[in-house]
């Protein structure tokens, strides 16, 4: 199956969240990622946040906040590329400068991330498959 993320293209993450096990990444149309699963922040210095990483304190003076780690990497940098991976569906927003964000599948039976953009949802299921949706009304 061949999934479009065109819509990602040139778009600036506008805002994350977490609540409880799930974080969301939002973009200014209200377009968003969402997971329960693994992600990570890449720069060009290596790993700089990733979902396990918040609260943590690695002996810093306050918890470690991931969401602002993804929000100041970001920043207005725009998305150039996406990255989704044959067999596990892992998917990579690329963004200028080197940036990117690893939305990771670990589960051969879990769902790990939810891509929805106005009617369609896109679901990683468990062991790599992706499943499409769309919201549409049915009248």
């Amino acid at each position: 199956m061949r999934i479009n993320f065109a819509w990602l293209l040139g778009r600036k993450l506008e805002d994350a969240a977490r609540q409880d096990f799930t974080w969301w990444f939002v973009f200014p149309d209200g377009s968003s990622i969402t997971t329960d699963a693994f992600w990570r922040l890449v720069t060009p210095l290596g790993i700089e946040a990733s979902a396990s990483d918040e609260g943590q304190t690695f002996g810093l003076s306050a918890p470690f906040d991931s969401i602002a780690r993804v929000l100041e990497a970001t920043g207005e940098r725009k998305i150039i590329d996406v990255h989704l991976a044959e067999r596990t569906s892992d998917l990579v927003l690329v963004f200028e400068g080197g940036v990117r964000i690893d939305f990771l599948n670990l589960s051969s039976g879990y769902e790990s991330w939810r891509a929805k953009h106005g009617l369609q949802e896109i679901i990683c299921m468990g062991g790599g498959r992706l499943s499409v949706r769309s919201n549409e009304k049915q009248g």
